[in-house]
């Protein structure tokens, strides 16, 4: 009897592949940002103070993501959810900062917003 290397590739299954593989390409660049917030001169830490948090979050992203396959569990899929979230927000802060640290502007939405408001903005269209 032969067995199939390649499952059916129905939406499920090609979404699934998808999102393993824009994973794979996006875990090496959240350990490379962490990996330059480490190495970073102590007259910019600011900007890098997030970035070793960043590189935990993934570790937590991967294991959450192995439980949502074996599992399925509801809960499970949104804590994958809002840890990439908490993922995202951090990334974002990382760059503001260090775009703020080479003495760039930060971007602004409006007079009351800080740089910060742009990801609030972001979370929240990426929540919803």
């Amino acid at each position: 009897m032969r067995r199939a290397v390649v499952s059916a590739l129905d939406l499920p299954t090609l979404i699934e592949i998808g999102h393993r593989w824009a994973a794979a390409v996006g875990e090496p660049l959240v350990f490379a940002v962490a990996r330059c917030g480490v190495a970073t001169p102590s007259g910019r830490a600011g900007a890098s103070e997030p970035s070793p948090p960043a590189a935990l979050l993934l570790v937590v992203q991967v294991l959450l993501g192995a439980v949502t396959v074996s599992s399925r569990c509801a809960w499970v899929i949104v804590t994958h959810l809002a840890n990439a979230m908490i993922l995202l927000a951090v990334l974002m802060v990382v760059g503001l900062r260090a775009r703020a640290a080479e003495g760039a502007a930060p971007p602004r939405l409006g007079a009351r917003h800080g740089a910060h408001g742009l990801i609030v903005a972001t979370a929240a269209l990426g929540s919803s």
